[in-house]
Order: C-alpha cells, then structure tokens, then sequence
C-alpha cells in the first residue's frame, strides 16, 4: 500500500499477523516496535508487558498521517498522481499539476461548443472513424491504432513504424519469426504477408531454378550483357548474343566471342592496312600495315 506524503507516493510498513494478546483479542504486533495503521491515520506501538507483546494505538490528528511509525503534518491534501488528469463532468477538466511543491487538481472549464474527455476538452464537430482501442496491420512494417490524437473528441487512426527486426502480426509489433529451415545460399529470411520464407538476396537470381543450390546468379556490369563469360543479366545463358557482343569492340579490327576459354572479345581479322603487331587482342589492330 502507499500514501502521498509530501506530493511523493511513499509505502506503508504494515503489521498484519494475527497473534493474540494477553486479554485474548487479536492484535497486530509480531515484533517491538511501532507502525503504521493500516489505514494511516494512527500509530501501532507494540511493547513488552509483564513478557506479553501488547499493542497500544496512537491516532494521529486530523491534519497528520502515519509513516514508518509516525505521525507527520499532510502537507498535501487532496493530492493526486501526475498524469491523472479527469473531467469533474462534461465541461470541467480536473488537471493535476504541481501547485506548491504538491501534485493537486486544478479546475478548468471547456470554452463553449466543447465536451470535456480524460481530462481535455474537445470539439463535437465530428465522426468516429473507427473503435478506439482498435489496432491493425497497415502492412509488414506499419501498425494503426484507433484513438483520439487531436483536438477533437472523435477517434481517428494513427500509424506506428515497427522498429528494426520487427514486423506486424495481428496489429502488434513484434520480433520477425525466423524461417521454420536454413536458408540456402545467396537466399534470406523474409517475412510478407503473414508468412515466413527464403528468397534471394537483392541482385541475386535463382537462374536455374533449383532451390538446393540457393541463388546462383548475381547480376552484374548494371545486367549488360558483354562478352566475359559471364550471364551478366541473369537470365540463364552466358553471353547471348555471341559475336554480335564484339562488334566495333576491338581497332581496326573484326572480333568473336571466346566465352569458354579466354572469356573476351578476340580478333578474328584485322581490318585492310592493320596489323595485330603485339599480340594483344584488347587493343586490336593497332599498327599500319605499312609501317611494319
């Protein structure tokens, strides 16, 4: 149990065993000591008498009540809990503030065309759009809760983000389940739709659709396909495309496509006048014939 003392909700040390004193009646005194009524308005003090533990009670005044054994002025009468706030009725707002170094009710009045609610006023020009206390999935990652967020007295909806690693199940935000197996390579856990399951990571592809082997394809050179041999584009042939992937690719020059060996362009023959004279196919053709 506990009391405001002070404007601070303080604990009373209360007696409550049920031993019998020596008249017969039973009393509240296990130990020597004095305490607090259960009601706080007077003091317990148990003694030794004649070896017997007795009790005797000490009321406190009218303006005092009991802590720890003792009686203290009520500096705050009336005192009431921060955040408390009423309505006394339908157009008095009972706000509980610090007044005097003490948490006590406040009394207003709503202006006129105004109801008060929990201690606000509000205006009456308006719907309910939906059940106050209500709450729902918007998606995966958003949750809406029916209530009152503005200055009317009407509910509206109001969207909450669920934080990072939760998602929203039956319009609460909790931890996103974990996937019922492993996933397998290049794949992760997701959550849509109310249901768990593996996909592929971004920019990877399952191109030959064999889930054991996970995703085996990550796009690359912006999903251009070029002559590397590589499935840039991820759509499950390397290199499509072939020679025309080498047109006007090399100097002064004719290429094919090497996708199983050399994985480049290569020259397949120098244009008239042009000779390969270092044997470098990335640079083709580069020195003239007549030159040589």
């Amino acid at each position: 149990m506990k009391k405001m003392i002070f404007g601070m909700m303080l604990p009373l040390l209360l007696v409550t065993c049920s031993d019998q004193n020596s008249s017969g009646r039973l009393t509240l005194c296990k130990e020597v000591g004095r305490f607090c009524s259960e009601k706080g308005n007077k003091i317990i003090e148990c003694r030794i008498n004649q070896g017997i533990l007795e009790e005797q009670e000490i009321p406190c005044k009218e303006e005092e009540i009991c802590w720890e054994g003792v009686c203290f002025e009520d500096r705050c009468p009336n005192s009431c809990i921060k955040g408390s706030d009423r309505c006394l009725d339908k157009t008095t707002p009972l706000i509980c503030q610090e007044q005097n170094g003490c948490f006590q009710y406040k009394q207003l009045s709503c202006p006129e065309n105004q109801v008060c609610s929990e201690g606000r006023c509000y205006t009456t020009d308006c719907k309910d759009l939906c059940v106050k206390g209500t709450r729902e999935c918007v998606d995966d990652q958003r949750v809406q809760e029916c209530g009152n967020t503005d200055q009317d007295i009407c509910t509206e909806w109001f969207v909450k983000i669920c934080s990072k690693n939760q998602v929203c199940i039956s319009g609460h935000c909790v931890k996103k389940p974990e996937c019922s197996e492993p996933c397998a390579p290049n794949n992760e856990c997701v959550f849509e739709d109310g249901e768990t399951f593996c996909r592929c990571k971004k920019n990877f592809v399952d191109t030959n659709h064999d889930p054991s082997d996970g995703c085996e394809c990550e796009y690359s050179n912006s999903t251009i396909e070029i002559c590397d041999g590589i499935d840039n584009d991820c759509d499950g042939i390397i290199d499509n495309g072939g020679d025309r992937l080498c047109m006007n690719h090399l100097l002064h020059a004719s290429a094919i496509c090497d996708t199983y060996n050399q994985k480049m362009c290569l020259i397949e023959s120098c244009d008239e006048g042009w000779i390969d004279l270092n044997n470098d196919p990335k640079d083709g053709c580069e020195h003239p014939k007549d030159k040589e």
